[in-house]
C-alpha cells in the first residue's frame, strides 16, 4: 500500500511550539513565524510483481521568520524532528527576501518501505 507522508510530515512539525504550520500552496497567507512544508517528489519503488517495494520521498520546508536567530532556531527543531520520522536534510539555503523576513527554504529525503 502507497504510504501518504503529509500526515506524519505534519504532526512532527506542529508539535514544535510558537510556529504556525501549514501544508504550503500559492495561496498560504503570511504569518511569521511559520513553516509551510510540501511533497516535491513521492517515487514509488516497485518489486516484479508490481508491488511497492518503497518510496523516495522529498520534503520541501519553507521557514519563515522575523529575524535570523529564531530562523535557525526553527530550522533547527525542523531537523531533529523530521530525523526522528526518517527525513534527513539535504539542502538548505537562506532565501533574500526585501520585506526583511528572514526565509530559509530546505529540503529532506527518506525512503519509507
Amino acid at each position: 500500500m502507497m504510504y501518504l507522508p503529509k500526515p506524519d510530515i505534519y504532526a512532527a512539525l506542529n508539535s514544535i511550539p510558537n510556529v504556525t504550520v501549514l501544508q504550503g500552496s500559492q495561496k498560504t497567507e503570511a504569518v511569521i513565524p511559520s513553516i509551510t512544508f510540501f511533497i516535491g517528489d513521492n517515487a514509488l519503488d516497485l518489486t516484479l510483481d508490481n508491488q511497492i517495494s518503497s518510496q523516495d520521498i522529498l520534503v520541501t520546508v519553507d521557514i519563515w521568520a522575523e529575524d535570523s536567530a529564531k530562523a535557525d532556531s526553527l530550522l533547527t527543531q525542523a531537523e531533529q524532528k523530521l530525523r526522528e520520522i526518517g527525513y534527513r536534510l539535504s539542502f538548505q539555503i537562506d532565501v533574500p527576501d526585501p520585506a526583511n523576513i528572514c526565509h530559509i527554504n530546505t529540503r529532506f529525503s527518506g525512503i519509507k518501505t
